[in-house]
């Protein structure tokens, strides 16, 4: 088993996206960002919070989940409100761990948690969170995405399989889940931990699911290679070390344009995922906090999202759609993991005896 790399900072100025990737990215993010916005400054309440976010002047975000669209959406926030965004990105355990060291020693430094489903609903029920209260943009969340007050539904990511296109022909590219079982791809698959959080756990919480428990050993049969870092496991298909890795989260081939990679989704469809943004407890930098919080439902906001692979939760569709993500955005949809903590202490139970 290989380990992956810590948690690291960026600040302001290391808020730009590393490259623009998906075709046409940059001129999706641009227009974007010039699109229409909604009229909440006219509100009296909400132009005060905004005027206060000014003067708290910065912003501490812990980030737990693939860092693409949250950078972009981030850089967006920062020109338009001239508030500095500190995010410190790390694995999910570690985020966590950071978390509670700071509550409990009553010295909280950071305002925005973002994960996804099964971190933010045991961090829930520990008390980590406070109530984000009245946002004006709440009013465009879609029906299916439900909103209780502390988890904030920010986007929704489809899961799938990077291969190496050098090593894995079109002819053998999987058609079903299954067929990462074939002898052939003994030793050459690659995935991420499912035992520590994040979206490789409610990926294999699916598998055990809709697949059944031989499938997971079928796969550590296989000689499965786990890695800790998503993004060091995507690099490393792409250097050819591997013929796939998964999960697969769509935006991450941002970070690969001009690699011999590409992304799939088998028959059976594609496990996916929730990620939500959290007020932390006795966050310092509160009214910039809430006002990043407003800003990921804002069209601008979900146009970036949309634009880099994820799904909007206010409905807004990525447009024009690139011709290699249309069989990942056709496909169907497999389950999501169940994000409750019984639910997951249960499921790293398995894996942790079957992946050792």
């Amino acid at each position: 088993m290989s380990m992956g790399a810590g948690g690291r900072q960026r600040g302001r100025q290391s808020g730009a996206s590393r490259r623009d990737v998906i075709a046409g990215g940059a001129a999706l993010v641009a227009a974007a960002m010039s699109g229409p916005r909604r009229a909440w400054s006219d509100e009296p309440a909400w132009a005060k919070i905004a005027e206060d976010a000014r003067k708290e002047g910065r912003l501490v975000v812990y980030m737990g989940i693939t860092p693409a669209v949250p950078r972009a959406v981030t850089k967006a926030f920062e020109q338009r409100f001239s508030v500095q965004v500190d995010m410190i990105e790390g694995r999910p355990s570690a985020i966590r761990e950071r978390i509670r060291t700071e509550q409990a020693g009553g010295r909280a430094i950071g305002d925005i948690h973002m994960s996804g489903a099964p971190t933010a609903a045991a961090e829930k029920i520990a008390g980590t969170y406070q109530a984000f209260g009245p946002l004006p943009a709440l009013a465009g969340l879609k029906p299916d995405f439900a909103n209780d007050g502390l988890l904030l539904p920010i986007s929704v990511s489809r899961f799938g399989i990077l291969l190496n296109t050098n090593l894995v022909k079109p002819a053998d590219e999987p058609k079903s889940w299954r067929d990462l079982l074939d002898p052939k791809w003994k030793g050459k698959l690659l995935a991420t931990d499912p035992r520590v959080g994040g979206a490789a756990q409610g990926t294999f919480m699916v598998f055990d699911e809709k697949f059944g428990r031989d499938f997971l050993r079928g796969l550590a049969d296989q000689g499965l290679v786990i890695d800790t870092d998503p993004r060091l496991a995507t690099r490393r298909v792409a250097q050819g070390e591997y013929a796939m890795n998964f999960p697969l989260n769509i935006p991450d081939l941002n970070d690969l344009k001009g690699l011999p990679v590409k992304g799939i989704v088998p028959a059976e469809g594609a496990p996916w995922n929730p990620s939500y943004a959290m007020l932390l407890k006795n966050a310092p930098h509160p009214n910039a906090a809430r006002l990043y919080l407003n800003f990921w439902l804002e069209q601008e906001a979900q146009r970036i999202v949309a634009s880099l692979g994820q799904e909007s939760t206010t409905g807004i569709r990525m447009d024009p759609m690139p011709d290699f993500l249309t069989q990942i955005y056709d496909a169907k949809l497999l389950g999501t993991g169940d994000p409750s903590p019984a639910a997951t202490d249960r499921a790293v139970a398995v894996f942790k005896e079957i992946y050792l």
